[in-house]
């Protein structure tokens, strides 16, 4: 074959079957615009968005563009957009099929991505055959998306209310229990304040007996106080400490029982679009031209290999 193209010039060659090549490159042409026609392949429309991340909550020690995009890609969120848009039956899928959310996911995928800019934004496109369709399904995902991470945000919280809701009560059942035996101490023994009490008391009993009234009645109730002190006062004091101490508790947990059921209650964003998706109105792909050169260039390429193998076999 080197020997022939040596005495032969492959300008030659091609000069004989120009017209063979020729009608290759045509055919191949036009059967590549025919088959690029919306009939065979239906034209699809691109709608994109950037992303950033707001008011994102820490749930790991990846960034917040990361966290988005784990979430933003979860398929949760998948799901949503399948029901909402009912995306079994716009891509024509089998439904009857056994691998047919295998499929729907794949045909998602193919038709939706999600990407980490420069920036540390988040980019979606979206490809669908429906521009309407492509840019409502990127307000969608992103609609998605917040609530996902609401429902993530409000569930850690959740717990957390819980737990100070189990920790009020027990510390309002404390309370009581020590606010009783304090109204105990009040009504049978008489005793208020232990240390203003004991000192008052032991002032007014050296008066009475300075003043020859030891074996008065004053005297008498005084010493009865005395001795309810000395059996009940310290207890009391220890009572009135661990009172004090439980409604200090009480009140912080219920500050901060308030501030996570805030956390609970509150409805906020957690993307914010920089660049807001919207319909295009003209076709992504198929890009026709690209097709047609390509089609020909390898039909020539196609035609050349022959045409050596031809000749060869000729020779």
């Amino acid at each position: 074959m080197e020997n022939y193209f040596n005495n032969k010039s492959i300008f030659q060659v091609l000069g004989k079957w120009k017209i063979h090549l020729a009608a290759l490159v045509l055919i191949s042409m036009v059967l590549s615009t025919v088959f690029t026609l919306p009939t065979f392949i239906p034209p699809k429309y691109k709608s994109w968005a950037i992303l950033y991340p707001v008011n994102l909550p820490t749930f790991s020690e990846e960034s917040n563009t990361e966290q988005m995009l784990q979430i933003i890609e979860s398929m949760d969120v998948k799901k949503k957009v399948f029901e909402k848009f009912n995306l079994g039956l716009h891509y024509k899928l089998d439904t009857t099929d056994k691998y047919y959310f295998t499929n729907l996911n794949k045909e998602f995928d193919a038709n939706v991505s999600f990407s980490k800019t420069e920036f540390e934004a988040v980019e979606i496109e979206v490809f669908d055959t429906d521009p309407k369709i492509a840019s409502e399904m990127i307000f969608s995902i992103v609609d998605f998306y917040n609530e996902k991470v609401r429902r993530m945000h409000r569930d850690k919280h959740e717990e957390v209310v819980a737990l100070k809701k189990l920790l009020l009560d027990k510390l309002v059942k404390e309370i009581d229990s020590l606010e009783s035996i304090k109204r105990t101490h009040q009504s049978e023994f008489g005793i208020f304040d232990f240390g203003t009490q004991s000192k008052e008391s032991t002032r007014r009993y050296i008066k009475l007996i300075s003043e020859g009234k030891g074996s008065s009645n004053s005297a008498a109730e005084l010493l009865q106080i005395i001795e309810n002190l000395k059996k009940k006062g310290i207890e009391n004091d220890e009572v009135g400490s661990l009172l004090w101490s439980a409604r200090n508790v009480y009140n912080n947990t219920k500050l901060e029982y308030e501030n996570e059921i805030i956390e609970v209650e509150k409805v906020i964003t957690y993307a914010q679009i920089v660049t807001k998706p919207f319909p295009a109105d003209k076709k992504s792909s198929p890009i026709r031209w690209i097709i047609v050169l390509f089609s020909a260039m390898g039909a020539f390429l196609t035609g050349i290999i022959a045409i050596i193998v031809i000749e060869s076999k000729k020779r």
